[in-house]
């Protein structure tokens, strides 16, 4: 799949999808995997517990982490790329989003999402309207 890398504002961006007119995610509220538009996400924090809503994205990525978890030296980011990168599907787009989060100070989260290939991410509207 295509894979584009993105920082989101999590204050202010949203990642939106045209074609279905449905918000995949928007500003303090995190990702809506109930609309169409969505397929899949990997967190950073749980790379190995996805959630995935197509049943043949899902049976491939369980086949393929079966065999990787064998692996002691196994790195599940780097796996959660080189799997994405060699799943074939051109109706599909990966979002590599970049955030900042607040722990114990600043760090960066990262999400891998699944989309559909005409999924934007751009200024929320609504931030719009409140910044007049």
């Amino acid at each position: 799949m295509k894979i584009l890398h993105t920082q989101i504002d999590v204050e202010t961006q949203r990642v939106y999808c045209p074609s279905t007119d449905e918000e995949i995610f928007v500003p303090f509220k995190g990702v809506n995997d109930s609309v169409s538009a969505f397929i899949a996400w990997w967190h950073h924090e749980i790379l190995g517990d996805p959630v995935i809503k197509d049943p043949l994205l899902k049976k491939s990525w369980e086949q393929f982490i079966e065999e990787r978890e064998k692996d002691d030296d196994f790195n599940y980011f780097e796996g959660v790329v080189e799997f994405l990168e060699g799943y074939n599907n051109d109706q599909w787009i990966v979002l590599v989003c970049e955030y900042m989060e607040m722990g114990c100070g600043p760090f960066t989260a990262t999400v891998f999402l699944v989309v559909k290939n005409d999924t934007i991410v751009e200024r929320d509207p609504r931030m719009l309207e409140n910044d007049n």
